[in-house]
């Protein structure tokens, strides 16, 4: 058994014309819209996975990994949009992981940056880990369910 370290990184850049309704009030959710178009997001993606309920927990240990995940998305609003609200860093931590979000505004352009580490005891964790999963899955969705709000 070898252990290997593994990066895996995906750059993405595209112009959307007419991504969003303008010309009244209106949302962006962040998991939803903000997220590139064309992808799912790799911290929804490991979060859902974690959100399990009680009834689905394992008795036993289970497949688990560790890893960071990393996003960054920069989006440029047109200048007849006014940006009315920006979602609030959030940051929220277990025994076995960190997340953490920030959004800056800089005139009409908004720059996302998402962190999650896992530091669990991969491959296979015991169902106490499980818990730390099932403790911090709510907190990281109430972020991503965070809205950008425009006019």
């Amino acid at each position: 058994w070898h252990e290997k370290s593994m990066t895996y990184t995906q750059n993405i850049r595209y112009h959307l014309k007419d991504y969003m309704h303008t010309g009244e009030h209106g949302e962006i959710y962040t998991w939803k819209s903000i997220a590139p178009a064309f992808i799912g997001t790799a911290v929804a993606s490991v979060i859902g996975a974690m959100a399990v309920t009680d009834a689905e927990k394992p008795p036993h240990g289970f497949l688990c990994s560790n890893g960071a995940f990393e996003e960054n998305y920069k989006y440029t609003f047109p200048k007849n949009v006014k940006i009315l609200a920006v979602p609030d860093n959030a940051s929220a931590s277990t025994k076995v992981q960190a997340y953490k979000a920030t959004y800056v505004q800089s005139g009409q352009e908004i720059t996302i940056s998402r962190e999650l580490t896992d530091t669990s005891p991969a491959p296979v964790c015991p169902p106490e880990v499980g818990d730390q999963y099932r403790e911090l899955a709510p907190k990281v969705w109430a972020d991503l369910k965070a809205q950008i709000v425009y006019k």
